[in-house]
């Protein structure tokens, strides 16, 4: 679904640089194995793109870079070698319309599994095959409410994960199509590193929408480019009324939902995608 940090921190390479700071900062995603799976604030790690978590209460700064600006280039660490630099744009959160009441919740598709926030009020459903990553065993995780917390989703190609092994790595392996799904809050005020426009809405909700296309290099550097053979989609939706978090109201956050996958797995998931994004709720 990281040019700087993105908080799974720009993956590390699918996730609302998802969602680290706040949503637009690129948040750079290391090895999916210890805590979240997120580095700190400084670390070389791969690139992918933002998804907020709990702990990121207060907005980010927006990026220095003009939203008119186009990406320039800075130095790697190969002499001679330069990136493109992308700029960051404001986020736009969807609203929720005045007075609107929350539909009661619909059953999940026959042996879908519901993926449930009952802190940042949301759930959506997904396949049998696909999952909530347990970063002990790599293998599918049997609880499946988290609170406020970032989850990363994968679909079945991904399991058992190898653990230790950065993500960036899984994704480009070429006889497997995964697709890397995080979710995370997405504060008021945020950047994102793509143009967000209007897109369908995600059950009663308005939602917005960006598509970011990159490669990665060696190091696994996203080098962003539009003719990349990796995508990443972020995808904003409206929460409706979040419960208090550390650093008090959300009210005004929305849901980031970021996937990151290679254009082939895009397109072979592609039904599936839509799907779970159908069953999209706006209670836990």
């Amino acid at each position: 679904m990281n040019p700087r940090t993105w908080n799974l921190k720009w993956i590390a390479a699918f996730a609302m640089t998802a969602v680290v700071g706040a949503v637009g900062v690129v948040v750079v995603l290391t090895v999916m194995g210890g805590d979240d799976g997120q580095a700190t604030a400084g670390e070389t790690t791969p690139t992918v793109l933002p998804v907020a978590t709990e702990a990121e209460e207060t907005p980010a700064p927006l990026d220095t870079v003009p939203a008119s600006t186009p990406a320039t280039t800075e130095t790697t660490g190969t002499p001679g070698a330069v990136r493109p630099v992308v700029p960051h744009y404001q986020l736009d959160i969807p609203t929720i319309p005045p007075g609107l009441t929350v539909a009661p919740k619909r059953p999940c598709p026959n042996e879908w599994q519901r993926i449930s926030d009952d802190v940042l009020n949301y759930s959506m459903c997904i396949p049998p095959d696909w999952g909530s990553l347990d970063e002990k065993t790599g293998d599918r995780s049997t609880e499946l409410t988290d609170h406020a917390r970032g989850l990363k989703i994968l679909s079945g190609d991904g399991f058992p994960y190898p653990i230790g092994t950065p993500v960036y790595e899984v994704l480009g392996d070429t006889d497997k199509n995964l697709v890397y799904m995080t979710l995370g809050a997405a504060p008021p005020g945020s950047s994102i590193p793509c143009h967000v426009e209007p897109r369908s809405s995600l059950g009663q909700f308005s939602a917005s929408q960006c598509q970011l296309r990159f490669d990665f290099t060696k190091w696994g550097d996203p080098d962003y480019r539009s003719d990349g053979a990796m995508v990443g989609t972020e995808i904003i939706v409206p929460l409706p009324n979040p419960e208090p978090g550390l650093g008090g109201s959300r009210t005004g956050y929305g849901l980031l939902i970021g996937m990151t996958a290679g254009e082939k797995a895009m397109e072979v998931h592609s039904d599936t995608i839509s799907e779970i994004l159908s069953t999209f709720e706006g209670q836990p």
